[in-house]
């Protein structure tokens, strides 16, 4: 979906493993950035270890948290609404 709900909520085992400071310091993932349509993970375009990173977080299979409340509002997120719950 690209809404980024569950990249900003928790940062996913590839972006901690990648970024260790971040996820120790509660910060987003460096390689999530709004497309200006949409979030999109860096990860998923790397040569090689991209397709493996899609297959693993099923992107591209549509939302899986039934709790997202952005799943009908894709758009960039203020610092104040990606603060944690």
């Amino acid at each position: 979906m690209g809404c980024g709900y569950c990249c900003i909520r928790g940062m996913c085992t590839f972006g901690r493993y990648r970024h260790p400071e971040a996820a120790q310091n509660g910060k987003r993932c460096p390689e999530l950035y709004w497309s200006g349509k949409r979030y999109l993970c860096r990860m998923m375009d790397l040569p090689k270890m991209g397709d493996f990173y899609r297959g693993q977080l099923q992107v591209g299979d549509g939302c899986a948290s039934h709790m997202n409340p952005w799943r009908d509002d894709i758009r960039e997120r203020r610092d104040d609404e990606i603060a944690p719950e």
